[in-house]
């Protein structure tokens, strides 16, 4: 039997962000409706502002992309040219380079991809974290 290390790199991702699933989905479903009256009450307020953050998000999202679209920035995307392979860039990067790479690859601002990272981060703190994460370690660097 391997050992971690001697497998892909892209294959101990997939294994770390599996695991990390199933504990999230385990925990979750371990406190559902019951628990400390902080966690039930923390939960039901986190629901609530989750009703309104969607709509509003959606509604952000639409409009940079709107404006995106109005002054021109999204003329590669909307072309069909891709430049090149999907990569993350070492040149225009905050973090790991994953909202630079991705944005070289549609051909648009790289301020587009970053705005609307951020808005679905405030939708879905969890699931954008673990997205990101996984395209930081999957994607190879430019």
């Amino acid at each position: 039997m391997k050992s971690f290390s001697q497998y892909p790199r892209s294959s101990q991702a997939g294994f770390i962000v599996g695991i990390a699933f199933v504990i999230f989905g385990l925990f979750r479903l371990a406190t559902m409706g019951h628990g400390p009256e902080w966690w039930v009450t923390l939960v039901a307020f986190v629901g609530r502002a989750m009703d309104f953050l969607w709509p509003i998000a959606l509604m952000v999202v639409g409009g940079v992309i709107l404006w995106a679209g109005l002054t021109g920035r999204l003329e590669g995307a909307l072309a069909g040219k891709f430049n090149g392979p999907l990569q993350r860039s070492t040149v225009d990067r905050r973090l790991l380079g994953v909202c630079g790479g991705l944005a070289h690859f549609l051909g648009v601002n790289s301020v587009i991809v970053r705005v609307v990272a951020v808005l679905l981060l405030f939708v879905s703190p969890w699931f954008c974290l673990v997205v990101y994460l996984a395209m930081g370690l999957l994607m190879a660097r430019a």
